[in-house]
């Protein structure tokens, strides 16, 4: 029934080589997460509505989180945020519609980069 984030995300190459499978639901990691990683949740949904007969497909919006402790690629080993982004968006485009660019910060208080996006999916009630 949920869109299959982590599977896309898993299961693309480039992804892949940058974190692994380190994508991690409900927006949150553990709090020892390795260095670069995705975080996703979807805060919002509906239906399709038809009014002739039972709906066959839901709507997901679903924030997107890519962090790292790097904003660029100049020391080997972790990728960028920047890097890691690129490579998410583009991932998630072969299932979803980009529908908003949410965040390019740094948190305060793990001091990590953070770019976020949201994707809108629709999810056929059979899958």
């Amino acid at each position: 029934m949920l869109p299959k984030v982590y599977k896309a995300l898993t299961e693309s190459p480039a992804v892949f080589a940058l974190i692994g499978n380190r994508v991690y639901r409900h927006g949150m990691a553990p709090q020892q997460a390795a260095d670069a990683y995705v975080t996703w949740g979807a805060p919002a949904g509906d239906t399709q509505i038809v009014l002739e007969r039972v709906t066959d497909a839901d709507t997901f919006r679903v924030n997107v989180d890519c962090w790292s402790i790097k904003d660029d690629d100049k020391t080997p080993g972790i990728p960028g945020v920047e890097t890691l982004a690129n490579a998410v968006r583009a991932a998630l485009e072969q299932h979803a519609v980009l529908v908003a660019y949410l965040a390019d910060e740094r948190d305060a208080d793990t001091q990590k980069y953070r770019m976020s996006f949201a994707f809108d999916w629709i999810i056929g009630r059979d899958q």
